[in-house]
This record gives C-alpha cells, structure tokens and sequence, in this order.
C-alpha cells in the first residue's frame, strides 16, 4: 500500500472485470468504513500490468455493474453508492 493510501479504511479500484467475479462496492465496503479511497482508470480501463499491481498492493478491485461508465461518470456514481453504504445519505 501506498504511503498516500495508508490512512484508508479501505481502497478501492473500479475494474470492469470485476463484475464476472461479482465484486460490488456493496460486498466490499463495509458501512463502518469511514475514510474510503476511490480509484477509477482512464477511458479504456486498467491494464492487465495495472490491475495485478493494485490488486497486490492490497486493494480491491469492484464492479459498478454490467455497463461500462466513462471515467468521469463513474467516479461520480462509486463515490454516490459508497457514501449511501456509508450513512452519508441518510
């Protein structure tokens, strides 16, 4: 892990191909979490080099569902559902 990412409950990286694995932000993110990191690729998506690298460093790789976002969308939509895991919206 990342000095820059240390001080995170948890870290996540939005992967496309997490969704065949059935990784959600909801089975990942737990609502105790308080400080959760996003990560979200380019337009196109990690590569296979990027993704082995995040995964070994210890984060977890999710799905945002069957539709591939853009990068800028995406963001915004991981970020919503996070802070409804978390109580944000309540």
């Amino acid at each position: 892990m990342t000095k820059e990412l240390c001080g995170f409950d948890k870290v996540v990286f939005a992967y496309e191909g997490a969704y065949s694995k059935g990784k959600h932000l909801r089975d990942v993110v737990d609502p105790f979490d308080r400080n959760v990191a996003l990560i979200v690729g380019p337009e196109g998506g990690f590569s296979e080099k990027e993704v082995r690298m995040l995964s070994e460093s210890g984060y977890a790789p999710v799905t945002l569902g069957k539709r591939i976002l853009r990068a800028e969308t995406a963001a915004v939509a991981a970020a919503a559902v996070i802070m409804y895991i978390c109580g944000e919206w309540e």
